[in-house]
């Protein structure tokens, strides 16, 4: 699927010959938790746009292009797997990566996220070169 977003970015770069930023929406309650993986993926010349829970997220994905979803698992009213199956069900959206981070690693919470969907999963803290690597990669995939 061809997205304005494509659009804009290939009339761009071929003009500017340059690359736009990826989009990250990065859904974390915790405000310091936030504020750090924001500026570590600014530092990394990603654009970042975040959200606090579902309701924020699910507005975010409705006005921007979006490239990945980053979610932390434990969120209030629906968990970060909940979350990622609304993205994954919804046809604008099902083609946005998703990392989902947890303090809690378990099996389970694993298996749900997975179930979900999920493209990825990390246990918090993170190694963030990691998450990085993943992140490029799966936004890579989607641009091909």
């Amino acid at each position: 699927m061809i997205t304005a977003r494509a659009v804009r970015h290939r009339a761009f770069a071929a003009k500017e010959d340059i690359e736009l930023s990826p989009h990250v929406l990065l859904v974390e309650d915790d405000p310091d938790t936030s504020a750090l993986y924001q500026r570590i993926f600014r530092m990394k010349d990603f654009e970042v746009s975040s959200a606090i829970d579902h309701l924020g997220a699910l507005d975010l994905l409705e006005q921007k292009d979006i490239d990945l979803a980053i979610i932390d698992y434990q969120l209030p009213k629906l968990n970060g797997a909940e979350l990622c199956k609304l993205i994954k069900q919804n046809a604008a959206t099902a083609h946005i990566p998703v990392i989902v981070l947890t303090i809690e690693s378990t099996d389970e919470i694993e298996a749900r996220c997975i179930a979900a969907g999920t493209d990825a999963f990390f246990a918090k803290p993170p190694v963030f070169d990691d998450i990085l690597a993943q992140a490029k990669l799966l936004i890579g995939r989607t641009k091909e």
